[in-house]
């Protein structure tokens, strides 16, 4: 497939890249012309979805998503729909498209785990710390389950149980940064300084500017320049 020198493979890796730069604008503009000369692939609708999602252009991504399911109804697409019209806070409407993609794939943890932050953004915070123990139960290993998990120990006040989920996080996916950098506040919190050391380590290895700052029983730690944490007085 081939048109103004834009294919679907070129495009794919557009989108690719534009999460590591952040910029999704090429990607966006590539789906729209395959789209125009293809509109029966379910596939550069859901990419377009994902691209304008990531851009904030959410009234376009629910329309790609729901485009896609039209021509194709999978788990991933309606997944996709919900997380669009959660941030669109229309908290109905992201349900039905959970269920759904659950309903599709009941073996792919994504829409149950969305439905764990569905019923925190709602403000039920019982109810999502509930249903994400429920989850873990079956997906023992999700990451991102866990670091939510730690989050909502956290508002308990059970900061042991908190920092165990946060290094659970990690041990399954070592590249999440917000549950690293959740458990190195929460080591330092508890002045367990030196098993936060390797953390930070961890951050300056994949290029992070870490500073560390103590005088006087105080700790300071900025990263990149803004400050991170700060213990004792006032910095």
């Amino acid at each position: 497939m081939f048109f103004f020198g834009v294919t679907k493979e070129k495009a794919n890796k557009k989108l690719q890249r534009a999460f590591t730069t952040g910029d999704f604008s090429d990607a966006i503009a590539a789906f729209r012309k395959l789209i125009a000369k293809t509109p029966d692939d379910h596939e550069l609708y859901n990419n377009l979805g994902t691209a304008c999602l990531e851009s904030g252009l959410l009234d376009e991504s629910i329309q790609a998503f729901s485009a896609a399911n039209e021509l194709c109804p999978a788990s991933m697409h309606y997944n996709n729909l919900g997380r669009a019209l959660l941030q669109r806070k229309d908290f109905s409407s992201a349900r039905a498209a959970f269920e759904k993609a659950r309903q599709l794939d009941a073996k792919d943890p994504k829409p149950w785990y969305n439905l764990t932050v569905l019923l925190r953004e709602e403000g039920r915070a019982e109810d999502s710390f509930r249903e994400l123990k429920n989850f873990l139960r079956v997906h023992t290993t999700h990451a991102n389950g866990l670091n939510d998990l730690g989050c909502h120990h956290l508002d308990r006040g059970q900061t042991g149980d908190a920092i165990r989920c946060f290094a659970e996080a990690l041990d399954h996916d070592p590249a999440l940064w917000t549950a690293r950098l959740n458990l190195i506040r929460q080591l330092c919190d508890a002045s367990r300084f030196p098993e936060a050391k390797p953390h930070l380590e961890m951050l300056a290895q994949q290029g992070m500017n870490v500073r560390v700052h103590a005088e006087n029983g105080n700790v300071a730690i900025d990263l990149n320049g803004a400050p991170f944490y700060r213990s004792g007085q006032r910095w």
